[in-house]
């Protein structure tokens, strides 16, 4: 495939790495559209508030009761997570931060977390999640310390 402008621009934003959330690491094991998206990223460094396995966990046991994954394929799924390479940050010390993003975006602490990480970093954060990365969006105008949140559909092939 040929890289257009607008896949080295974006290639560009994350060379030195971006924080994953869960929306994103979930669709490495399940078949879901943005799959491929997802799985492209595991080429850059990647972070996450040490909050993500719970995270994941709390959407593959979902899967698993919707029947949207077999036992099985959430256990391995919870093998290869394990395994991920993803550098997990403590939110212990950003719990200011994570307060400070829900109060002013008006949004939970959990995503929040995810937000915090990218700012202690100074890289953005790729979300499947289109509601948080519209409330960044908004947010942002009035916020100027928010980081770049980029929703993971522009990975897209």
């Amino acid at each position: 495939m040929r890289t257009t402008p607008m896949r080295q621009g974006l290639a560009g934003t994350i060379a030195k790495g971006c924080v994953v959330d869960a929306s994103v690491v979930i669709k490495w094991f399940a078949d879901d559209p943005l799959s491929r998206a997802a799985l492209a990223l595991r080429n850059v460094p990647l972070h996450a508030p040490d909050v993500l396995a719970a995270d994941c966990a709390e959407i593959l046991w979902r899967k698993e009761l919707l029947n949207e994954m077999s036992e099985a394929e959430v256990d391995e799924a919870s093998e290869l997570l394990q395994q991920a390479q993803i550098g997990l940050h403590p939110t212990r010390a950003l719990t200011d931060q994570i307060l400070g993003f829900a109060r002013s975006l008006k949004h939970p602490t959990r995503d929040c977390a995810y937000l915090a990480t990218a700012w202690l970093l100074e890289i953005p954060l790729v979300t499947a999640d289109e509601r948080l990365a519209a409330f960044v969006r908004a947010g942002s105008a009035e916020q100027t310390n928010l980081p770049q949140v980029l929703p993971l559909r522009i990975f897209q092939a």
